[in-house]
C-alpha cells in the first residue's frame, strides 16, 4: 500500500512531467509566432496560448511563496528573471551594433538600445525580453497584494483582477492607453492587462488545489471528451481577441478558456518510461534560455538561409540552435543563471 504522503508526490511528481512538455511544446511556439508569419490555425492557436501557458505556471509555483511569506525565495524568483532579462538585453544590444558596424546587415540604433535595457522591447534586438520585464513586474505586484490582505481574501482579489484586466481589455480602455505608445513601452505595458488574468488563475489554481482535483476526480472518459473538443476548435476555431485586433495579441476569453484546458489536459499526462521523464525534465530546463535568445538567432538565420526555406524548417532550426547554445552555456557557472 502507498501512503496518502508518498501518493500526493506521486502525483505532484507526475503533474511536472507534464508541465515541463508542455514548457518545452509552447516554446517552440513562440519561435514559430515569430519566424512563421501564415501558419496552419491550429499552430497559430497553440502559439497565442504560449505567452499565457508560460504565466500562469509561473505564478502557480510562485503561489506557495507568497503565501508562506517567504522572502528569500521571492528574491530568488526575482533575481532568476533579472538577471537573463539584462544580461541578455545588454549582450544582443553590444551583438548587433559589431554586426552591423563590421558586416552591415542589421542596423539598430541608440534609442533601441534604450528601449531594449529599460523595457526589454526594442523591435531589432530582443523584443521577447517584454515578458521577463511585466512577469518581473507582477511578482512585484503580487508580493504587495499577498502582504496586506489575509490568506482567506485571496480568492476574491484574484477573481477582481481577472473580471477588471477583461473589463480593460473589452471596454478597449487598455488600448487606447497604450495603443498609440512608442514601440518600446507600447507592448510592455499594454499587455500587462492582457496576462495579468494568467497570473491571478495561476495562483487560484494552485491555492484551491484545481490541477491535481483534475487529475483525482475527472473519468477519463471526460478528459479525452474535452481534448477532442479543444483539438477541434484549436483546428477550426480563430481566436480574435476584442475590437477586430485592437489590442496586443493575448486579449480576450477564448484564449483564457483554451490556455486552461490544456494545462488541465497536459497535467493529466503520464509518463511510464524513466527515460521519457528524465529526457522531459532535463531538456525543459533549457526553456528559459532557449526564449531568451530564440529571436536574435532567428534574425541572424534570416540573413543567411535559403529565403525559400519553408518556415516550419527555420523555427525548427532555430529552436534547436538555441537549446544547444543554452546547454552548452549551462555549463559556466555565471552565464548558467541567465540560461536556466
Amino acid at each position: 500500500m502507498i501512503s496518502k504522503t508518498e501518493n500526493n508526490k506521486i502525483i505532484n511528481k507526475q503533474v511536472n512531467f507534464g508541465f515541463y512538455l508542455l514548457k518545452i511544446v509552447m516554446c517552440f511556439c513562440v519561435i514559430c509566432a515569430h519566424f512563421y508569419p501564415i501558419m496552419p490555425l491550429i499552430l497559430r492557436n497553440a502559439c497565442l496560448c504560449a505567452v499565457p501557458v508560460f504565466l500562469f505556471l509561473t505564478f502557480y509555483f510562485a503561489y506557495k511563496v507568497f503565501d508562506q511569506k517567504n522572502n528569500n525565495k521571492f528574491r530568488e524568483k526575482i533575481k532568476r528573471l533579472t538577471f537573463p532579462f539584462y544580461f541578455w538585453g545588454i549582450f544582443f544590444s553590444i551583438f548587433f551594433l559589431i554586426i552591423n558596424k563590421y558586416f552591415n546587415i542589421h542596423h539598430i540604433s541608440l534609442e533601441n538600445i534604450f528601449w531594449q535595457i529599460a523595457t526589454g522591447s526594442a523591435e531589432t534586438i530582443n523584443p521577447p525580453l517584454w515578458y521577463l520585464f511585466d512577469t518581473i513586474l507582477l511578482l512585484i505586484v503580487f508580493k504587495f497584494i499577498f502582504k496586506n490582505f489575509s490568506s482567506n481574501k485571496i480568492t476574491f482579489v484574484m477573481s477582481f483582477l481577472i473580471i477588471f484586466s477583461l473589463f480593460m481589455q473589452y471596454s478597449l480602455i487598455n488600448y487606447k492607453i497604450f495603443g498609440n505608445l512608442a514601440y518600446g513601452l507600447k507592448f510592455t505595458l499594454g499587455r500587462l492587462f492582457e496576462i495579468l488574468p494568467y497570473a491571478a488563475m495561476g495562483i487560484l489554481f494552485s491555492k484551491h488545489e484545481l490541477f491535481n482535483k483534475f487529475k483525482i476526480y475527472v473519468p477519463k472518459a471526460v478528459k479525452i471528451f474535452l481534448g477532442t473538443i479543444i483539438l477541434i476548435f484549436m483546428i477550426f476555431s480563430n481566436f480574435s481577441g476584442p475590437g477586430k485586433n485592437l489590442h496586443f495579441y493575448y486579449a480576450g476569453i477564448s484564449i483564457m478558456i483554451f490556455s486552461t484546458f490544456i494545462l488541465l489536459l497536459f497535467n493529466s499526462m503520464k509518463f511510464k518510461s524513466e527515460k521519457i521523464r528524465t529526457s522531459i525534465e532535463n531538456f525543459s530546463k533549457y526553456t528559459l534560455g532557449i526564449y531568451c535568445i530564440h529571436y536574435p538567432i532567428g534574425i541572424l538565420l534570416l540573413h543567411f538561409i535559403n529565403k525559400n526555406t519553408h518556415p516550419i524548417f527555420l523555427c525548427i532550426l532555430i529552436f534547436i540552435i538555441s537549446g544547444s547554445i543554452s546547454y552548452l552555456l549551462a555549463k559556466n557557472n555565471f552565464i548558467k543563471k541567465a540560461v536556466v
